[in-house]
């Protein structure tokens, strides 16, 4: 997600309660004693659950989730029998705070739609409550969610409404903890400015709360900004600090980063001696202190310096350990860019086969990338669109269950105002009477404008629904208009489509002639008028005969029958479909000729063959084919001729039983880069 394996800064439920670990037993003991306890409060209880899974089981979910629920339901059973009101905000507080771990739960295991629906409940009943403490939480951990989706906009929103609620807190660690979150968002969307005014605040913050640790931390986070932005001489001066500080305070971690990141800055620089130095004495103090995230850090960088210096042998052992723990560690971006570095040094010491071997998987994990990022930019909005309609959702149940608990109350005092009338009834029996007629209408009436009220917000949901759906719609439609329909849904399913070798698939290319001499002729606007109907009209035959349209390129287009799913009949639709588009464009061409308008000629070229079928693209989509089955169709149409369909000798042998076309042998004749190649012209027997 970063250029750096970020550590997750945002304070979830499960920090806020969770103790040192030199308390973690003594809790245990008292959670333990409250929960076997049969004459425990259920309110104390319903906490216990709760407070005890976050202590012991934060990162095994398999207990905390069932735990943090019986926490829940002791509390949801406890409510609807309580009226006092600090008693009912308590068991709320307790349900938050549940449902937030059951969120951080998910959240880690990568379930982030069951995620996102428990935080929302969480926050619901934070602002029902007014727990402005916990929703400071909670909007962060919404904003974080945003961000790993690739929602960064939306992440800034809530990480904003977290800033604000830190502000009326006066919670300035909280608030140092929030900047560097936001700063790796401006961070990612490439605004430095915005990065280091965040990273430089939380600086200050650090600065004015004493806290030498994350003030340390503060000022390697805000070198790294510097490094990226390519701020060299801000980056030094900083980074240089936080050394200073770091070894005055004897903060060992602090040391061994700095000069890591010390000695990425003196690559940058080209000082390669100095990296040397610095990340030899990172290295040896990350061994001093068991850190290996530092030290497989400061590996890759040694491994750099030595390859800037022009010694590859050592260059190559450095580059290999860092590879091999990049592997260890999982992390696709290290892992690309150890394997990357390792076939540049191969390459230089003449390895050709391991240069190869480390190119290959290098590009394969630069491709897994670059697909995680594309599906995360085509369902980012959906992602958007599941938080809003969930918090429409929780909204109006929540405004219901107030409106159950407010009715709950009245019913009880209106028992105890029964019980007063009766003492008075004997003395001023008409008057209670038309009093309590009063107080019934009255209650009729608040009753019904409630209800309304429920109605109303009802209405506005469905609308809401049909709203989001509608854009959902939306989405399906792009995604299966840039995609065929079962790539998208294996993306949709696995988050990858795998590429495809597929043995038999006919491939059609067309390219108009003259197209260069139209262009001087027509104008800008009017030439692409004309290109657009063209190809709109090559879209429509594709859908009309079951033919995958692949790309066009410039005025060249490209479609391709069988697949990516296989069929027996792909060399006959893309020789049906090649025949429409030629009586297409004579047709065309007939009517530009009796308006004495230029017009546009057209070779068209098919071949049979295998292919290789998958998606590429670092920005866009791009459902694409390879293989020398492509190559020879491009032959296929710049071998043949004005206005004709020429086919390769593999699709004639296909489709030459067919009793409704006419084929023309054309011999062998030359195709560039292929040498002499039987080909075909075929025609419609009526035509």
């Amino acid at each position: 997600m970063t250029k750096y394996k970020r550590v997750l800064t945002l304070v979830s439920f499960i920090l806020t309660i969770t103790p040192s670990f030199s308390q973690v037993s003594a809790i245990e003991d008292s959670m333990r004693i409250v929960i076997n306890n049969p004459k425990a409060h259920d309110t104390t209880v319903a906490r216990a659950y709760v407070e005890l899974g976050s202590v012991l089981f934060y990162d095994n979910f398999d207990t905390l989730i069932p735990m943090s629920q019986k926490g829940v339901d002791i509390a949801q059973k406890a409510l609807k029998k309580k009226n006092n009101k600090k008693m009912i905000r308590s068991l709320n507080l307790t349900i938050a705070m549940a449902y937030g771990n059951i969120s951080y739960a998910y959240q880690a295991m990568g379930q982030l739609k069951k995620s996102k629906n428990y935080i929302q409940k969480s926050l619901a009943i934070q602002q029902e409550i007014n727990d402005v403490k916990g929703m400071s939480v909670t909007y962060v951990t919404i904003g974080y969610q945003l961000e790993t989706a690739g929602e960064l906009d939306s992440a800034l929103y809530y990480y904003h409404k977290a800033l604000k609620l830190k502000n009326d807190l006066g919670d300035l660690a909280g608030k140092g903890e929030l900047l560097v979150n936001i700063s790796y968002v401006f961070k990612e969307q490439g605004e430095f400015s915005e990065a280091i005014k965040y990273a430089e605040e939380n600086v200050e913050i650090q600065t004015k709360l004493k806290d030498h640790f994350k003030l340390v931390k503060a000022l390697s986070i805000l070198g790294k900004i510097h490094i990226d932005h390519g701020t060299l001489d801000e980056a030094f001066v900083v980074l240089s600090k936080g050394l200073k500080l770091a070894e005055e305070h004897h903060i060992d971690g602090g040391i061994a980063s700095l000069k890591s990141t010390l000695g990425d800055y003196y690559n940058q620089r080209k000082e390669y001696d100095k990296a040397i130095k610095i990340l030899q004495e990172s290295i040896s103090k990350a061994e001093e202190i068991k850190s290996e995230s530092i030290k497989k850090f400061a590996v890759y960088h040694l491994a750099k310096a030595m390859y800037g210096k022009g010694n590859y042998t050592a260059a190559r052992t450095y580059a290999l350990d860092a590879y091999q723990r990049s592997q260890q560690g999982g992390i696709k971006d290290e892992v690309m860019k150890s394997a990357k570095l390792m076939y540049e040094i191969e390459s230089k010491l003449n390895h050709y086969q391991k240069a190869l071997e480390y190119y290959e998987i290098y590009v394969r994990i630069e491709e897994e990338i670059n697909q995680e990022k594309n599906l995360k930019a085509v369902f980012k909005k959906q992602y958007q669109f599941d938080y809003e309609k969930q918090a429409a959702i929780d909204s109006v149940r929540h405004v219901e269950e107030k409106k159950v608990q407010e009715a709950l109350l009245a019913k009880k005092e209106a028992v105890v105002k029964q019980q007063k009338q009766r003492a008075y009834f004997l003395y001023s029996g008409l008057f209670l009477t038309i009093l309590f007629g009063i107080f019934i209408y009255n209650r009729f009436r608040v009753t019904r404008k409630q209800k309304g009220i429920i109605e109303k917000q009802k209405e506005e949901v469905e609308l809401a629904y049909i709203d989001l759906d509608a854009e959902k719609e939306k989405s399906e439609e792009l995604l299966l208009n840039i995609l065929p329909e079962e790539v998208a849904e294996e993306l949709k399913e696995k988050g990858y489509a795998d590429a495809q070798l597929i043995d038999y698939v006919t491939v059609l290319f067309t390219d108009f002639k003259g197209f260069t001499a139209l262009s001087e002729i027509l104008s800008p606007q009017d030439l692409v008028k004309e290109i657009n109907v063209c190809f709109s009209a090559f879209d429509h035959i594709m859908e009309k005969h079951n033919i995958e349209k692949i790309k066009t390129i410039g005025d060249a287009y490209m479609a391709a029958g069988g697949l990516p799913t296989a069929n027996e009949t792909h060399a006959l639709d893309v020789v049906r479909a090649a025949i429409d588009i030629q009586e297409f464009m004579l047709n065309f061409a007939e009517e530009k000729k009796a308006k004495n308008e230029p017009f546009f000629e057209i070779r068209i070229g098919v071949h049979t063959g295998p292919v290789v079928a998958g998606i590429v693209g670092v920005k866009k989509f791009q459902y694409d084919i390879w293989g020398d089955t492509v190559n020879t169709a491009s032959r296929m149409e710049s071998s043949g001729e004005v206005g004709r369909v020429n086919i390769s000798e593999t699709t004639y042998d296909i489709v030459k039983t067919y009793e409704e076309y006419h084929f023309e042998a054309r011999g062998e004749i030359q195709a560039k880069g292929k040498g002499l190649m039987k080909m075909f012209f075929v025609l419609k027997k009526n035509l």
